[in-house]
């Protein structure tokens, strides 16, 4: 874990977006989406539902 992924985390969490969280970042969706994925698998807790395309 580190201070990126926390970044990342916090802002998902605040704009229910990863795909807008990225657009913020200047980096890929799937890289928001991958941090976010390795977050839960180390604290072993889905932090976020997922429903299709949405949070």
């Amino acid at each position: 874990m580190n201070l990126t992924t926390l970044k990342y985390f916090i802002s998902v969490a605040s704009l229910g977006s990863i795909t807008e969280v990225a657009k913020e970042a200047y980096v890929s969706q799937s890289a928001v989406s991958k941090t976010i994925k390795q977050l839960e698998e180390e604290i072993g807790v889905e932090l976020f539902d997922r429903e299709g395309r949405t949070i």
